[in-house]
């Protein structure tokens, strides 16, 4: 999604993300209709009849302090904490794309992200309403329900860019309101995708992990420290920052240099250094990556899932590199990729994306360099 805003802004379109709350989704499907569904996408026959008995029949009680309420019988929702409960809503909500005519959907299982894009704002605007009133025809068909009061929409765009006219969306009759920034599976999306409010949730929460570890350490042998430091630290730091966290000059270098900062005092507690030892030392003997080699990692790990046809085809369409055409032609005898053309810094080479090919480029150069002296 994040790569789709990216390149829509590079060349210079706006675009409209609305982040869809389902008031209890997992618990408002209908179960006819998941067994409809489910006959349409083949499963029938003796099947169909184990989800049919797997999904009806069920019943519960509540209990409180030995006394049990009268049994009901649960007549919607898929059963949470189990195997198939995950699976069943995916496949329940499906099908919301073909009810959607000018926006993009995003799943990830009751998160539900719709993006609009558009060459002006007047023409997002009456793209993103109609989509809207799409979406609300479709819930109210599927029996879904929408808690309006939590749905929000992020308008992106540069963030030199004003707009005289307001920018007013409701779904059901009920009016949805803007945000500058959104927390999104986990992660904080600014308007403007320069990822500030991100990079300073993060730097607060390894803020506390180095507070952690500077009380524990004296207590704890290097194993243990090192577990805390996994734990409370780089899992923060390395949540999906292939995302938020490419390293581009004019952009937001300086604000990762704080999480530059942090991670090297964290190592410098592991180890008991001194705030002046050179880190490059500590990490090789902690073998811990740098933020910075973390994210090159990971942007050569994707090019070559990419490559591979390993990734889904949503990631695939999005990306979108010719590996064919890069790979024959003369400038591409070793493996590099073209740089796809961009607009814009911020944008365009800043894109995760554009940031992937460099650091597969980077990393077939050394190669290369060091096959040739050996």
């Amino acid at each position: 999604m994040c790569q789709q805003v990216a390149d829509a802004l590079d060349e210079h379109k706006l675009a409209c993300g609305v982040f869809v709350d389902l008031q209890k989704a997992f618990d408002t499907v209908d179960h006819n209709i998941l067994l409809a569904k489910l006959y349409h996408y083949g499963i029938r026959g003796k099947v169909h009849s184990l989800f049919r008995s797997y999904l009806t029949g069920r019943r519960q009680f509540v209990s409180i302090l030995g006394k049990k309420s009268s049994e009901s019988f649960m007549l919607h929702g898929v059963p949470q904490g189990s195997v198939l409960g995950p699976l069943l809503f995916p496949i329940y909500i499906n099908d919301l794309h073909f009810a959607i005519k000018f926006s993009i959907i995003n799943h990830f299982a009751d998160d539900t992200n719709i993006l609009c894009i558009a060459d002006s704002l007047g023409s997002l605007v009456k793209k993103t309403k109609l989509d809207l009133k799409f979406l609300w025809h479709w819930l109210n068909a599927n029996k879904i329900s929408l808690n309006a009061s939590k749905t929000e929409f992020l308008l992106f765009s540069h963030s030199s860019r004003n707009f005289n006219q307001p920018f007013k969306l409701s779904i059901g009759g009920k009016r949805i309101f803007e945000s500058t920034s959104i927390k999104y599976l986990g992660i904080n999306l600014d308007s403007d995708l320069k990822w500030t409010t991100q990079i300073n949730d993060v730097a607060v929460k390894l803020k506390k992990a180095n507070s952690v570890l500077s009380k524990l350490r004296h207590y704890m042998p290097l194993s243990t420290r090192m577990l805390i430091y996994h734990a409370l630290f780089s899992s923060h730091l390395t949540y999906c920052c292939q995302v938020w966290g490419q390293h581009v000059k004019n952009i937001n270098l300086a604000s990762l240099d704080r999480i530059r900062v942090l991670q090297n005092t964290a190592v410098r507690l592991i180890t008991f250094s001194s705030h002046r030892a050179h880190d490059s030392p500590l990490y090789r003997f902690l073998n811990v990556l740098k933020f910075s080699d973390a994210i090159l990692r990971q942007n050569v790990l994707f090019i070559h899932d990419l490559y591979h046809g390993t990734l889904p085809p949503a990631i695939t369409d999005a990306f979108n590199i010719d590996f064919h055409h890069s790979y024959n032609t003369r400038a591409n005898t070793h493996g590099l990729i073209n740089s796809v053309l961009a607009n814009t810094t911020t944008y365009g080479t800043g894109s995760p994306k554009h940031q992937a090919i460099l650091s597969w480029n980077k990393c077939q150069k050394i190669t290369l360099k060091l096959t040739s002296s050996a």
